[in-house]
């Protein structure tokens, strides 16, 4: 008998390969490469899940709150706002913490590769990589505050120094705009892939799009009224941009258009994606690592939906739905055609492409059965029979089967 394994000819997750339970887990974050994810609890603490072992490689301890955002450097290393380094298996990983006046609502690293240098240093016992930071940038945003645009820097002693300032830099004689309601409110901020643009989005559902290298604002626009911005995701080839907000559409933008734009104005989606049945509003949407597919979590209660559609027609491809708890965040791997979603119950689901085995038999009336079937036993089928009786039975056979020559 022979096994076959065959895998599904489709490029995005099918059903759920396994499980992890870890109560009060709220998001969750890959690293670049994919082989790391970083799970935020409620209780504060940040579990690194490792994909090949299928199980928790650590768990980092220093938050007093609940986590509310996650970002990986580029490398996929360091985390923030406590900025740990998950390659340090020895002692406290805790490299900086970086402490504000009221809780923070999100936080992004800069994802260029020039703020990070990697030296190779030997050890008495063995060979490590080892990543020693030197410069890095990132954008906070607190509650009721004005976003910070903040670098930390670590000399060759390892004493570190702090630059923190306002994200948008004002003109001489211009109106200061840091106690402005629609900055104070900021809920959602993100670097484009490249670094250059940094995105904000506030309470009343505006974004606002400032320049890096010059601190100055390129535009503002409103995707949806008054409905409050929940996040920013971009496509992995940076050609597009996707706004959640907290009304039951996700939009997407062509990046290019976004920037070309005045320095206010309405902008139209390019693309729309909605819940035509049951209208609801989402947790999280994500991209597809390369970009056919466009991907949305529904933030129904009692409900752990995934969409998945296709980018350019907004077809539906996929509706994946499990257990009744409801879905909190979701995200998609880097390089491969796996998902992962958290649960209101602390339940850390991986969907991965249905695996399906085929098995086949030498025997020509063999049958694979896609169910179980109940089998009707022949009377005579499985008795047993004596030796002895076996080979008279078989002589008699074999004597009725001969030719018998009569001769007169």
């Amino acid at each position: 008998m022979n096994l076959t394994i065959s895998v599904s000819a489709t490029d995005y997750p099918e059903g759920v390969a396994y499980t992890l339970d870890r109560e009060g887990a709220s998001m969750c974050r890959f690293n670049d490469s994919g082989n790391m994810a970083a799970i935020g609890t409620t209780d504060g603490s940040i579990l690194l899940m490792d994909l090949d072992t299928k199980g928790f490689a650590c768990e980092l301890v220093g938050h007093v709150a609940p986590v509310t955002s996650l970002s990986w450097e580029r490398g996929g290393r360091f985390l923030n706002c406590i900025l740990w380094d998950t390659h340090n298996s020895m002692g406290n990983a805790k490299e900086k913490v970086l402490r504000f006046a009221s809780p923070v609502l999100s936080a992004a690293i800069y994802p260029g590769h020039s703020q990070t240098q990697y030296v190779l240093s030997v050890f008495q016992t063995e060979k490590s990589l080892t990543m020693l930071l030197k410069r890095m940038q990132m954008i906070v945003c607190c509650l009721s505050q004005y976003p910070y645009l903040i670098t930390v820097e670590r000399a060759p002693e390892g004493i570190w120094s702090e630059d923190r300032g306002f994200l948008v830099e004002l003109e001489e004689g211009a109106v200061d705009i840091t106690g402005s309601p629609e900055y104070a409110q900021t809920t959602a901020s993100a670097y484009d892939k490249t670094g250059k643009y940094i995105f904000l989005g506030n309470a009343k559902g505006v974004v606002t799009v400032v320049e890096n290298d010059t601190r100055k604002v390129i535009c503002q626009f409103r995707p949806s009224g008054s409905a409050s911005i929940r996040g920013f995701q971009f496509s992995p080839d940076n050609l597009l941009l996707a706004v959640n907000s907290a009304d039951k559409n996700l939009r997407s933008y062509f990046l290019e258009k976004i920037l070309a734009s005045s320095a206010s104005q309405i902008i139209e989606p390019d693309f729309k994606y909605f819940d035509s049945i049951d209208q609801n509003r989402w947790a999280q949407c994500v991209f597809s690592p390369n970009s056919k597919y466009f991907v949305g979590g529904s933030a129904a209660k009692n409900s752990h939906k995934i969409y998945i559609w296709e980018q350019e027609t907004g077809a539906l491809s996929k509706l994946l739905e499990i257990q009744k708890d409801n879905l909190l965040d979701l995200a998609w791997h880097p390089k491969l055609p796996i998902l992962m979603s958290v649960s209101s119950a602390g339940t850390i689901n991986i969907w991965t492409v249905k695996i399906s085995e085929n098995w086949s038999a030498f025997a020509p009336d063999f049958r694979e059965l896609d169910e179980n079937v109940e089998y009707e036993e022949m009377e005579d089928e499985f008795d047993m029979v004596e030796d002895s009786e076996k080979k008279l039975q078989l002589l008699r056979s074999k004597m009725e089967d001969d030719i018998v020559d009569i001769m007169d």
